[in-house]
């Protein structure tokens, strides 16, 4: 039982870990490359967001939707500037995901939920599930491949 729950510890130390290193990864390559938005994709992401809180709670003041767009605002320009980070690395590094790689990805998906793979693949496609896992599994390499490439430099903390 204890080696389990080291286990599980360690585990997600690790991903707090890539987690943060990831951050910084991205961070870092924004910074460096000064990735300017156009302010209509920002209002646009903005308004899918006010929309989406308008159907959640049927009405939304205008007080309300100007403290959402001002709220979301950084976060939104963070996604955006990491989509298009993702985008071109992958673009340049010609990153694919061969459709045999989602149905790959799908059939252990429907495995380890124990439920029939025509099922999960209908409710997938149903959703646009299909294309969240392929958008998913493109960025899962392109972060890969910037781990590759960049050099780090490692520095212990000091105790």
């Amino acid at each position: 039982m204890r080696a389990r729950v080291r286990l599980n510890l360690e585990a997600q130390e690790a991903m707090r870990s890539r987690e943060a290193f990831e951050e910084t990864l991205f961070d870092e390559i924004i910074s460096r490359n000064g990735i300017e938005l156009p302010d209509g994709v920002i209002n646009e992401t903005l308004n899918d967001i006010v929309e989406k809180a308008r159907h959640d709670r049927g009405t939304l003041a205008p007080e309300d939707e100007e403290q959402l767009r001002t709220a979301y605002r950084p976060a939104v320009e963070k996604k955006l500037r990491r989509d298009i980070v993702v985008q071109k690395v992958g673009m340049q590094e010609n990153v694919t995901v061969s459709d045999e790689e989602v149905d790959t990805e799908v059939r252990r998906f429907a495995e380890r939920e124990g439920r029939p793979l025509a099922e999960v693949r209908g409710k997938l496609k149903k959703d646009n599930g299909m294309d969240r896992i392929h958008d998913d599994m493109f960025r899962y390499k392109v972060i890969h491949t910037l781990m590759s490439i960049v050099k780090v430099d490692v520095i212990k903390k000091r105790r």
